[in-house]
């Protein structure tokens, strides 16, 4: 079992920043939306990019373990982060479309496999793009 976990350790990880980071949306929201008292669609947008924030940041040091702290690769992880989640919503929105306008499905369905295409595709960026290592395959 220990070998099993240690294999797909960074699987793992990125499925539980996963679920704390939808975790962390939907509270944020809260407080903005309740607390402060901000009208739904700012406390919706004020939460996607703190938490979006905190993503990035729990990705970088705990899921794809990247310690290169310098400017220049500090910029590139953080542009390419940001880059490929505003890809990723517009490929989110692209699907829902395709699913529930073109094909007619029903919406609900439609979000469930849309949900699964982006977290494939924000975890392929994220190992093969954003957080690659120099000089390795991963």
């Amino acid at each position: 079992m220990k070998k099993l976990i240690l294999k797909y350790k960074q699987l793992l990880l990125y499925g539980v920043v996963g679920v704390l980071s939808t975790l962390l949306n939907i509270l944020l929201y809260r407080l903005f939306a309740d607390a402060l008292n901000l009208q739904y669609l700012a406390a919706n947008a004020l939460a996607w990019i703190i938490g979006l924030g905190a993503v990035f940041l729990a990705n970088k040091y705990v899921v794809f373990e990247s310690r290169d702290n310098g400017a220049k690769r500090m910029l590139y992880e953080t542009a390419t982060f940001f880059t490929a989640r505003l890809i990723s919503g517009a490929l989110d929105m692209a699907v829902m479309f395709i699913f529930v306008d073109l094909l007619g499905a029903n919406d609900f369905a439609a979000k469930l496999i849309d949900n699964a295409v982006v977290i494939i595709f924000n975890y392929i960026a994220s190992k093969l793009v954003i957080f690659k290592r120099k000089g390795t395959s991963q």
